[in-house]
């Protein structure tokens, strides 16, 4: 119950809430009523000690008084909402009435409707004195379910050590429209973390404060309860890590180990496919001798045969030896569009006729690394793309060959893309390519170390290399490098 002491006049359109008959002392003879039959009002002579105490010494001062009637407003909680009682005490003989009366507007519930919100909520005006509030108000700030009024909104909220800022009502309502502030109080041994927002209304024609409540205590305490989570789960991801990144080395050394298999089994077949074709023509040539039938022209036929095999030989050998050799020459900062103009000059010799070169670039761009292996690396690349539209010129008329290159920036690296619209090639092909010794162009002396050699210079140069490719439309090569320091 809660009390205003202000002296009200009696209205005729008012409801009894209840009614008791007590003696000069306070003790219940008769007790009747709405309240009373709902339990909001006690029915016995306990009324005094469940009363304030500015309602008891309001009583004791009217007995001892002349005056015949005494008004006082009281606020009523119940399960069910919060009611505006006008109270009256009333001489009648001996005895003294004191009979509670609803408005009219409240006769069939709360007059305060804002207790039906399930979050705490209170009404104050400019001075912090609390007109209304909710059920839930009272069970989040209060202690005590009966204190007299006035109820002054900064006396409730009170604020912690752990609090971000301090509650100031008179503050809030002069620094904006809206405002509000996350606070802190004790509620017994557990600190409450609260969201409080101020909102200015018009209420009965005066300017009045909603003061609306959201707990946060929960919130915070399923955050802590994440953030502790996240923090097992970053421990225990860094220990899986450890675990397959020893995993990784692991399989590491053993790709390794497959991948000189593979080079190893490639040199043989490299090398062994031109050997035995020296071996016949050798041997056929010798036969020939021996019978007498060897002329002039076979004599430089067969020589010519034989060297194109031991040419074969030399240059599996000598891309073998570059790809294996390993330059102590220091990295340097180079200029990609000066390096890639002087590999152009370097293929310039393939003869391919209409070709149409287009070159985009940003901005000057540098990266790090070894001038003559970032040459090889557009070398191989071009020629790859030279050779596909050589032959494809063969299979159309009408085709025109194009390659198109283009350079830009993307944050921290550069990428590069080398596109021709030659052969390309099929996906199961693109599955291949990057491995040693893989050739569709055998029979024209490929070697398959091409794109190889390519993917192992990225990666020394601590960037990737991506391969796409539509059959009989384009091939395009995707080359990504760290930008310079």
């Amino acid at each position: 119950m809660y009390l205003d002491e202000q002296v009200f006049n009696e209205v005729s359109s008012q409801h009894e809430a209840f009614s008791y008959c007590l003696t000069g002392k306070g003790e219940v003879l008769q007790s009747k009523g709405r309240f009373v039959a709902q339990g909001l009002m006690p029915s016995g002579d306990e009324l005094m000690d469940l009363l304030p105490a500015a309602v008891v010494s309001a009583f004791h001062q009217f007995v001892i008084s002349s005056r015949e009637r005494h008004f006082i407003d009281m606020m009523v909680c119940g399960d069910e909402g919060v009611w505006v009682v006008n109270c009256r005490f009333k001489r009648s003989e001996e005895d003294i009435e004191f009979t509670g009366f609803l408005p009219l507007g409240q006769v069939e519930g709360a007059m305060v409707p804002i207790d039906k919100l399930p979050y705490p909520v209170a009404m104050a005006n400019k001075e912090g004195e609390i007109l209304q509030l909710n059920r839930s108000f009272i069970d989040f700030f209060l202690d005590h379910r009966i204190i007299a009024k006035p109820i002054l909104i900064q006396d409730v909220i009170k604020t912690n050590e752990l609090s971000p800022e301090e509650f100031e009502y008179s503050k809030m309502i002069n620094s904006g429209v809206n405002t509000r502030a996350v606070l802190c109080q004790f509620k017994g041994d557990k600190n409450h973390t609260f969201l409080l927002n101020l909102i200015p209304v018009d209420y009965r024609s005066r300017k009045v404060y909603l003061i609306v409540v959201k707990d946060l205590t929960q919130f915070i305490d399923v955050q802590q309860s994440l953030e502790d989570q996240k923090q097992n789960l970053q421990k225990q991801m860094q220990e899986e890590f450890a675990t397959s990144r020893s995993l990784e080395l692991r399989l590491l050394r053993k790709t390794r180990l497959e991948s000189l298999g593979d080079i190893a089994s490639g040199i043989f077949y490299e090398l062994n496919q031109p050997l035995l074709q020296l071996s016949s023509e050798l041997n056929e040539f010798f036969d020939r001798g021996k019978k007498g039938v060897l002329t002039n022209d076979d004599f430089v036929q067969k020589s010519e045969e034989i060297q194109c095999q031991i040419v074969r030989m030399q240059d599996v050998v000598n891309e073998i030896m570059e790809f294996s050799t390993f330059s102590e020459t220091p990295y340097e900062c180079l200029e990609l569009k000066k390096v890639l103009n002087i590999v152009l000059e370097d293929v310039s010799y393939q003869e391919l006729t209409g070709l149409v070169l287009v070159l985009n670039q940003q901005a000057d761009v540098l990266v790090m690394g070894r001038s003559y292996e970032l040459e090889q690396i557009f070398v191989n690349i071009l020629i790859n793309s030279i050779q596909s539209l050589q032959a494809k010129s063969m299979q159309e008329r009408d085709f025109t060959p194009r390659i198109k290159i283009n350079i830009e920036q993307k944050g921290a690296m550069v990428h590069i893309s080398f596109w021709d619209n030659g052969l390309g090639a099929s996906t199961k092909v693109l599955k291949q390519v990057l491995k040693p010794f893989y050739t569709t162009r055998k029979a024209l002396g490929g070697s398959g170390l091409g794109l190889f050699v390519v993917n192992n210079l990225m990666r020394k140069m601590e960037g990737w290399v991506i391969v796409d490719s539509m059959p009989g439309k384009y091939f395009e090569t995707k080359l990504g490098f760290p930008l310079a320091d």
